[in-house]
Parts: structure tokens; sequence; C-alpha cells
């Protein structure tokens, strides 16, 4: 069996005497992407006109979390390999801090020698970089639907946190003061995962979460997003003639 790991320092967190303490590295990410607009031919100002949005559909991809965090403060490597380790007692072991429970894996994979796995001061991780594909279709009045695609990327044989892949389908009802949305998921990380959620909303104010089955106790709570937050937004004055 063979492993390579890295970690910091979880012992700093005992003495956190600002942000320094917090700080175990530093990285560059980006995202990038672009989108199309069909926009609706409005020049015939009837009330039916007025009820739709201003576009027919959207479609855009984007590149999100492309970049990495070099950890070089605080951090260590280390790289375990053995045709045969054995560590029986492991769970009459007490460690007091992470360098403790560093060195004991190293003695139980290199015979007793609790230096040989440590490889470096500093480790690399990608981020969860995804490549997003989106669709937004008005199909009737004010209500819409979103298709929306996430594919995470692997890192081949670089450390790095993959993301799960996500498709879901979201039907909302939307006006310029208000929206109710139902987002309905599938998560895959290893495993298919259905989410159904629902947001809503009310003029610049925004709520919402994935798992209300959960909240609701309606079935066992393994894990739930929520989310809140304020969109400001100018509105459009209509035009006098």
């Amino acid at each position: 069996s063979s492993i390579d790991y890295g970690r910091t320092d979880i012992d700093t967190y005992k003495k956190i005497n600002g942000y320094r303490d917090l700080n175990h590295g530093h990285g560059l990410g980006a995202d990038f992407g672009l989108t199309y607009v069909h926009f609706r031919d409005l020049s015939v100002n009837t009330d039916d006109s007025k009820s739709k949005s201003n576009y027919l559909y959207r479609l855009g991809i984007s590149f999100i979390d492309i970049g990495s965090i070099n950890f070089n403060r605080n951090a260590a490597a280390y790289h375990l390999q053995t045709a045969n380790g054995d560590f029986s007692n492991w769970h009459q072991s007490k460690f007091s801090g992470n360098v403790q429970l560093d060195q004991t894996l190293s003695a139980v994979f290199y015979q007793d020698d609790s230096t040989k796995s440590f490889t470096g001061s500093h480790f690399n991780m990608g981020l969860p970089a995804a490549i997003s594909i989106q669709a937004d279709w008005n199909f009737y009045s004010n209500f819409f639907a979103d298709l929306t695609i996430v594919k995470g990327f692997g890192h081949g044989n670089k450390q790095g946190v993959t993301r799960p892949d996500v498709y879901s389908l979201t039907p909302r009802y939307e006006t310029k003061w208000g929206e109710v949305s139902i987002p309905m998921s599938l998560l895959y990380y290893n495993h298919w995962k259905p989410r159904v959620g629902i947001a809503v909303r009310a003029a610049y104010f925004f709520f919402g979460g994935d798992a209300p089955g959960s909240l609701l106790k309606l079935n066992d709570l393994e894990g739930v997003d929520f989310y809140a937050g304020v969109h400001f937004f100018i509105a459009e004055k209509p035009k006098s003639h």
C-alpha cells in the first residue's frame, strides 16, 4: 500500500492571535465564461409582451475555480509505503498533536523510523475546478426553466479537491419584485444523490436551501445547504410617451 498526504498544523489553532495564525498558504484562482442571450422582439407594445421577460433564452458556459493553493506555512507533506504494516493497538493510542500522529504512522510503515515519511514542508492543492453549462428558457409569460450541468475535473497524478458533478433542473416563477424557484438536482460523488430545494426572493432579499425535507423532518438529515442574501438592483423607470 502507498499513500501521500499533506496537512496544515492543527496545533496552531490553539493559540490564534490574528489572521496570520489562520493563514497557511496562498494561491490563485480564476473563473471565466461566456453567455449568449437571445432577446425577444418587444417592439410591439402589447399587454402580453409587458408580462414577459426581455429574452427568450440564455446559454452559458464557464470554467470555475481554475488554480491552486500552495500550503507553505505550518504545513508538511508525507509519503507512506509498505508491503506490511501493523498498527493493531491504534484504539489505545492518544496523540497530543498532529506531529505525534505523523511520527507514529511513519514508525508503523517504516519499522520504527518516525521521520522517514516526511517529504517536505509544503504541498500544493488544486482547487475544485469544473466546467459549467447553463441554459435558461422563458417558456411562458413569467415562467422559466433553468438547466445547469457542472462537471468536475480530475487532477491527474497531482493533489487537488474534486468537485461533485451536478445535474439540475430548476423551474421558477419570476417577476421584477418577487421570485420562487424549485431546484431539482442529482449530485454524483462516487454515488448518486438526489436533492430538491426551494428558493424565494422578495424584492432585494433572497433565501433558500436544498434539502427542505430534512429540515421538516420528512427524512433523515444527511446534509443541507442554506443561504440568504441581498441582491440590489435599480428598477427601470417606465418610459413616458
